[in-house]
């Protein structure tokens, strides 16, 4: 069974809709995952009918189908979640991974199930992101000067005056012979 959580967000499903069908995937992955054993499902179905009729043995009933239910909502919860942060997540994979069921059974949820067994593998991942970013931003940020005018006058472009102690002999005979031939220089 492949899990797709992409299809609760389909247009015309309501939220309702899309937690049952979450819930019912969820179970499904969880019975999928860890089936019953043959004892304890024959338990089950070889209830004596007096027995079942019990209230005390009814409340009981309710009681755990209450409490999977709200394990599968919170699963389900869960299974979407870490599916939207981590879109290389494959329940398929991880549920055949025995370190990952045995956190979900210690209590943890998908997500921080995924975290612990992937770390290195995402801090690399989040790492070449941030690189990325600042490079982005470093690169924006060189783009948007060079096209801002030097303000205050203070780019050497706009300096216009000439400084003679700063020229070459050439250049100041040049300037010489401009004046001889009646051309007016400032400085």
């Amino acid at each position: 069974m492949k899990v797709d959580l992409h299809h609760f967000d389909t247009a015309g499903q309501t939220a309702d809709n899309a937690q049952e069908q979450a819930i019912d995937t969820a179970a499904e992955a969880l019975e999928d995952a860890n089936p019953m054993p043959q004892e304890q499902a024959a338990d089950r179905e070889d209830i004596d009918p007096a027995f079942a009729d019990d209230p005390a043995w009814q409340r009981y009933e309710k009681m755990r189908n209450a409490r999977f239910a709200a394990k599968s909502a919170s699963l389900a919860r869960s299974l979407a979640q870490t599916h939207q942060l981590y879109p290389a997540f494959d329940l398929q994979k991880e549920l055949r991974n025995p370190r990952f069921m045995r956190l979900i059974d210690a209590g943890l949820s998908v997500r921080e199930s995924y975290e612990v067994l992937h770390r290195d593998e995402l801090l690399r991942t989040a790492l070449a992101a941030a690189q990325e970013h600042a490079q982005r931003q470093v690169y924006r940020s060189l783009a948007a000067r060079k096209g801002r005018v030097e303000e205050n006058g203070a780019s050497p472009a706009l300096i216009s005056r000439r400084d003679p102690a700063a020229m070459s002999r050439a250049q100041r005979e040049q300037i010489a012979k401009r004046v001889m031939r009646g051309e007016k220089v400032t400085f």
